[in-house]
């Protein structure tokens, strides 16, 4: 009896990439129990090879794993693929069917492939490649793999032609033209293969994956002043300030308080110390205690924008608020001595100030007449004493206003005595 139709399918026809391919053949049909042997026909035997020789290979209904080779086509060529099943004790041997795998030559390989964000610019990735070999020639165009950090393919790109850059450097850019779902902030794969004609030449091997990731950017925050920019305190009190800030793209703000001060004509910024608040919108200071120095502040705001593989930062700064401490007034209370005999021995004096830590200086203005030595004030002749009381101040007071205090010395009166 005649078996049924044999069935023949082959997962691919051709080989793009030279002269091997290993390929899955699904068999089927006929008719009994015979088996079933896939080879390559005698016709292309001397030149093609299943499973590196030319015989027949036994296979089971369904899907045989074969490779097939050229060994004398060169890289191009085809081979046409047999599929027998013997005869039974019921069967005829089935009629042969057949199907053609083509060779192609490869084409070269691209060298040097490397991927890179474009630089400042979003959903933007620069390749560049090498094509120098002995095929350059049958090159028409190149097709790019794009996938995703773990290497899952998301895209192939095809019909890129490339830019010639330089002798046989190429380069081209992937955007969302030529690939929609490009996204900020995400690592990406790529490989690139090299396509010929399709006839003689097939195409390259691909190159190995290389990453890149596209750039992020952040918004620029936007700060606002709530804060006097200009204000005063005395020495040993203490000032705040505040601004606010706000973004667009939902990034995070972080806050840092900075101070300058005049001791280097505020060319230096540093992170403030002490006081309140330093990394948040109102900052109160520690007690400033030097009246010598100016003091500037400023609020630096941090947008860190977060992508699904990277992050992006963006700074901007309040406006410079700055803060004069001056010194603390002081005030001198000096008492009259009130008027002196002269004669009657030397005496102290004892002004005093509102400030602390300090002393009040006493001085003879009239020092023919009077003079102080310490808080001691000896009368010298008769006739108008005047003392000053002056204190000049310090880092933490100012100097005080000068008190003077005048008093007459007269002569002793003469003593009289009985004839």
């Amino acid at each position: 009896l005649a078996q049924a139709t044999l069935s023949l399918s082959l997962s691919s026809t051709s080989s793009q990439t030279g002269p091997s391919k290993t390929i899955s053949v699904d068999v089927g049909g006929g008719s009994g129990t015979g088996d079933y042997t896939i080879g390559v026909a005698s016709g292309t035997s001397s030149s093609c090879k299943i499973n590196g020789g030319t015989t027949p290979v036994i296979a089971t209904a369904g899907s045989n794993s074969v490779t097939l080779s050229s060994t004398t086509l060169g890289n191009q060529g085809t081979c046409s693929v047999t599929l027998n099943r013997a005869a039974d004790s019921i069967y005829n041997v089935a009629s042969q069917r057949t199907a053609s795998f083509l060779f192609l030559n490869a084409t070269d390989t691209p060298g040097s492939f490397t991927a890179a964000a474009t630089a400042n610019t979003k959903k933007s990735i620069k390749l560049t490649w090498t094509n120098g070999g002995s095929a350059a020639s049958q090159t028409l165009s190149y097709r790019v793999g794009i996938y995703d950090s773990a290497g899952g393919l998301i895209s192939n790109v095809s019909s890129i032609t490339g830019t010639l850059v330089t002798g046989t450097t190429f380069t081209t850019t992937i955007t969302a033209t030529q690939f929609p779902a490009i996204a900020d902030g995400t690592t990406y794969k790529f490989n690139i293969t090299s396509i010929g004609n399709g006839w003689s030449y097939g195409e390259s091997i691909p190159t190995s994956l290389v990453s890149a990731t596209t750039y992020l950017v952040a918004d620029t925050p936007t700060v606002a002043d709530v804060s006097t920019l200009s204000t005063s305190i005395t020495v040993g009190g203490t000032q705040s300030f505040s601004a606010t800030a706000s973004v667009t793209d939902g990034g995070t703000l972080t806050y840092q308080w900075q101070v300058a001060t005049s001791a280097d004509s505020y060319a230096t910024w540093s992170d403030v110390t002490g006081g309140t608040g330093a990394s948040s919108t109102i900052y109160t200071t520690a007690a400033l205690t030097n009246a010598s120095v100016g003091y500037k502040f400023r609020l630096r705001a941090t947008n860190t924008f977060t992508g699904p593989d990277t992050t992006a930062t963006a700074i901007a700064y309040s406006s410079q608020f700055a803060l004069t401490v001056t010194k603390t007034s002081q005030t001198i209370t000096f008492t009259n001595p009130g008027d002196k005999v002269l004669g009657s021995g030397t005496f102290t004096v004892a002004p005093t100030t509102t400030a602390t830590g300090v002393s009040v200086a006493v001085t003879s203005a009239t020092a023919s007449i009077c003079t102080v030595s310490g808080s001691t004030v000896t009368l010298v002749t008769a006739g108008t004493c005047t003392l000053n009381a002056n204190q000049s101040g310090d880092s933490n007071y100012a100097a005080a206003t000068q008190v003077a205090q005048t008093f007459t010395i007269t002569q002793k009166s003469p003593v009289l005595s009985a004839p």
